[in-house]
């Protein structure tokens, strides 16, 4: 009985990413069903995946910094390319020295620091024609298709609710984030290495 408890907070969390991960995996799968893979979606910007993720967050009652940010956009990312073989959002992401970070989005939040990044119901986006160059857009999820939706959904309701620390520890022991991190500088942790390494839930 020791033994198992003792294997079980050994790995409790690669056990935990599991289960998240059969769960969405289920659940796109029933999707592919009824509609077939072809509507998986379009890529998006990471920005938009981000508002998303912020205001999902607002809605359960979970606190959402910047740096919480990067690392549930990190496991989305994740997620998808291993069910989807395609990305969420195209950007890359980084391997900073508190985990994996989107650098275009970090910038758009910058200005909150640590505090909570409050919910986004319109932004300003640039438009040439206009007089100042920029246009206020309402923020609309039905850019996102189904399987999106279900993939950001399951981890912002399993991952959400972690603190962003919790959230850096878990990143700082899995291979994409060990095998890119330099100290000197950023350096890109690879599409390529994250797809491996969350498509060896799947056991593929």
């Amino acid at each position: 009985m020791w033994f198992f408890f003792c294997f079980v907070m050994k790995y409790k969390n690669v056990i935990f990413f599991i289960v998240l991960f059969e769960h969405i995996s289920f659940c796109v799968n029933i999707i592919y069903t009824k509609r077939g893979k072809k509507n998986m979606g379009n890529e998006q910007k990471a920005v938009d995946i981000a508002r998303y993720i912020i205001n999902k967050c607002h809605e359960n009652d979970f606190l959402i910094s910047n740096l919480k940010l990067q690392k549930l956009l990190y496991f989305a990312q994740g997620y998808s390319l291993a069910l989807n073989d395609e990305p969420l959002f195209k950007e890359e992401i980084e391997a900073w020295d508190f985990g994996p970070v989107v650098p275009e989005v970090y910038r758009e939040f910058k200005m909150f620091g640590a505090n909570e990044i409050p919910e986004i119901k319109t932004y300003y986006d640039t438009n040439f024609d206009s007089d100042t160059f920029l246009e206020e857009v309402e923020f609309t999820t039905d850019i996102f298709s189904e399987v999106q939706k279900v993939i950001m959904d399951a981890v912002i309701k399993q991952l959400g609710r972690f603190s962003a620390n919790r959230l850096v520890t878990i990143t700082h022991e899995q291979a994409p984030w060990i095998n890119s991190y330099s100290k000197n500088s950023p350096s890109i942790i690879s599409k390529k290495d994250i797809k491996t390494y969350f498509k060896g839930y799947l056991g593929k």
